[in-house]
């Protein structure tokens, strides 16, 4: 019969873990891309995956990108990151927790 110790070193070593960080991103700067680093810099440390979401949000004052277009930028500003765009249909970082 295994102790409660082991139980638990089991559970804790079974553990996936997932680094993520939510942003309008709009237009990205290289304050965006410091905090890009650091959300996979924290991942690897941890042996986990990693998700960048970006809002949206568009319209022709503040956020002049549509998410689909930050996505393209991001992803060539830093490739082998995991961008995403959130939508209508999943707009908060819980949404996107809730399926990694």
């Amino acid at each position: 019969m295994k102790s409660f110790l082991e139980i638990v070193q089991e559970a804790e070593s079974s553990q996936k873990h997932h680094v993520m960080t939510f942003g309008r991103m709009n237009p990205p700067t290289t304050g965006h891309l410091k905090l890009i680093h650091k959300v996979k810099e924290v991942a690897d440390k941890h042996n986990a995956d990693h998700t960048v979401v970006v809002s949206h949000s568009q319209d022709s004052k503040k956020n002049p990108l549509s998410g689909e277009q930050k996505v393209k930028h991001l992803k060539r500003y830093s490739p082998g990151t995991n961008f995403k765009a959130s939508s209508k249909e999943h707009p908060s970082i819980f949404h996107h927790a809730a399926v990694s």
